[in-house]
């Protein structure tokens, strides 16, 4: 994280406006349950942040083999802090999957800096221990690419599965995993196919 050399002015706003917060609603329906959608976050503390002297701004930019996203929350003094975070897409990616993650990077960039309250369903459902035997070993490309097509090659499916798998890559699934999550990816496709 980086700051303006001072922070004083800024550090009132911010725990005056945190008191103020709420949760933020859960009105997405993602493929594993309900979640706060962009917009529920911007609405749990638009009202917060201009009561106290507060804006932010989110800025998504190119980086190596993957988008970066600036977030900054300033006030009116001039002082600020900002992170930036930094998420993988692939090459082969459409000008709409690079907005579906601009999305869901802005939805949780902004939550965390500001420590809005969003419980996700969706990544709870699909908890996984990775702590596994020594001897245990990551799956290999093909599994990958199965667990890939299995959630539709869809980023936001992706991501809310990382995420709910704590992890960074869908490589560094253990295939003592693999045969437990290909089973509720499938419980939950079928659920999808099923409510439509």
């Amino acid at each position: 994280m980086e700051t303006s050399n001072e922070v004083n002015e800024l550090a009132e706003a911010l725990s005056k406006m945190q008191g103020e917060l709420g949760k933020a609603e859960k009105s997405g329906k993602g493929n594993y349950g309900k979640h706060a959608k962009i917009e529920d976050v911007i609405n749990a503390c638009r009202v917060p942040l201009a009561d106290n002297d507060l804006s932010v701004v989110q800025v998504p930019r190119s980086a190596e083999n993957g988008i970066s996203l600036q977030t900054r929350i300033m006030h009116k003094s001039g002082q600020w802090l900002q992170d930036e975070l930094t998420m993988a897409i692939t090459t082969k990616a459409t000008p709409h999957e690079y907005g579906k993650l601009i999305t869901y990077m802005r939805r949780y960039a902004l939550a965390a800096i500001l420590a809005v309250a969003q419980e996700d369903d969706d990544a709870q459902s699909m908890q996984v221990t990775t702590e596994k035997q020594n001897s245990d070993k990551p799956i290999d490309k093909s599994r990958v690419i199965a667990i890939q097509n299995l959630l539709d090659n869809d980023l936001d499916r992706i991501g809310n599965f990382l995420k709910a798998c704590n992890l960074d890559n869908l490589s560094k699934i253990m295939q003592s995993d693999y045969d437990n999550l290909v089973e509720k990816i499938t419980a939950s496709n079928k659920k999808r196919t099923e409510d439509k």
